[in-house]
């Protein structure tokens, strides 16, 4: 029909109708010109300005196809992959999608993603190996890794900011600084373990090793019982006291009012050292220094000063200077009136007014005034009792029987 009339007018070069057998092959075509025709010849060959399909089952199955037009917009499919193409969208055969505008999802219900003037939104549960911000960065400034751990320079989390070295939160009330400083104005532990720690509502303890008891107002070490061996620090009810030692022998305690310290050695040293009571004992009952009611005692061995100020003592005594006992200590001992002279070189004794009893043994006697040696009167010439012996040998009697 038209221009063709025999097999020989196929093609699109040929405007009309031919329908027939090409030898074996059987053949059609309706062609109106190069840009509106139908051809089968080997395959279908369809070109037209509009082409309309409908129906309630349509299927176009073919391993390969294009639908639209190669420099604007269509749709491919080849080698299993399938290609979309729009100003405004592009899903490559790659997988990878471009568009000025996305939305997937349900965003009535609150469940999509949406990209839109330069803005991602995303509600919902999101599920991700790895996210990287951002993602051409060698080291992403943010991330999260496969593993869960988030990676970020800066952040603003819950009032709190986050920067290179620190987390804080915008008044600065509590700080974590990377160097290890935790600082914090207003801060409330009342529960978890921190370092072997356990926090409860009003106590950081690690079982009986560590207590800090807020509610009793005490610290201890090793034993909660005042007393016991360890450390207690108590303020016991407005009455402090504390206890540091072995729970028997060896401890410093103080009960809120005296200190008691026990121990095999006691070391006490500095430029100036002031133990200042009225009462005190130091030593053991062998040999002691103590003190009480404004006396002294002191005792050992071979010295005894009693409370009442007696010495009893047993070795040598030596001294070049000094005064005991009213006499005056130099190369002699002498009174310190001068009635009395000791010269321990010489061994002469002076006195001006000595009394002695008992006998005398001696080489010299010598009296150069009055006295009184054995009932007998001493004056500068002579001696006398019933008798009279004077200087120049005369011996008289004052009695005559």
């Amino acid at each position: 029909m038209g221009s063709k009339s025999t097999f020989s007018n196929e093609g699109t070069g040929t405007a009309g109708i031919i329908i027939g057998m090409d030898g074996t092959n059987p053949q059609a075509e309706f062609v109106k010109d190069a840009s509106n025709y139908f051809i089968f010849d080997d395959g279908i060959d369809i070109k037209t300005d509009t082409l309309t399909a409908s129906g309630s089952s349509i299927v176009l199955e073919s391993p390969r196809f294009f639908l639209g037009k190669t420099t604007t917009n269509f749709i491919s499919g080849s080698n299993g992959n399938i290609e979309i193409s729009s100003s405004k969208f592009h899903l490559t055969r790659q997988g990878d999608v471009t568009g000025s505008a996305i939305l997937l999802g349900n965003k009535g219900a609150g469940q999509f993603l949406q990209f839109v003037n330069n803005t991602l939104t995303v509600q919902g549960a999101i599920t991700a190996d790895s996210i990287a911000v951002p993602s051409a960065a060698t080291t992403p400034s943010s991330s999260i890794t496969a593993d869960g751990l988030l990676t970020t320079v800066s952040a603003s989390i819950g009032g709190f900011d986050i920067v290179s070295s620190e987390i804080k939160d915008k008044d600065e009330n509590l700080r974590l600084k990377s160097n290890g400083q935790i600082t914090g104005s207003k801060v409330l532990f009342n529960g978890g373990t921190i370092g072997g720690f356990t926090i409860d509502a009003d106590e950081i303890k690690s079982g009986t090793n560590i207590a800090l008891d807020s509610a009793n107002k005490r610290l201890t070490i090793n034993n909660a019982t005042f007393g016991n061996e360890g450390i207690q620090l108590e303020f016991n009810s407005g009455t402090p006291r504390f206890y540091v030692g072995d729970g028997s022998n060896e401890f410093v305690k103080y009960d809120g009012s005296s200190v008691d310290i026990r121990t095999k050695q006691l070391n006490a040293s500095g430029s100036s050292i002031t133990l200042q009571t009225p009462k005190f004992f130091l030593g053991e009952s062998s040999q002691f220094i103590s003190g009480s009611n404004g006396n002294i005692e002191i005792s050992s061995s071979n010295f005894h000063l009693d409370s009442s100020g007696n010495v009893v003592m047993s070795g040598n005594v030596s001294a070049t200077t000094g005064t005991i006992g009213g006499f005056t200590i130099g190369d002699e001992l002498t009174s310190t009136a001068g009635t009395l002279i000791l010269r321990g070189a010489s061994g002469i004794i002076t006195a001006s007014n000595a009394l002695i009893s008992g006998d005398i043994t001696a080489q010299k006697i010598t009296a150069n005034t009055a006295g009184t040696i054995a009932n007998f009167n001493i004056n500068s010439n002579e001696w006398t009792d019933s008798w009279v012996y004077n200087k120049w040998n005369e011996v008289t009697t004052r009695n005559i029987f």
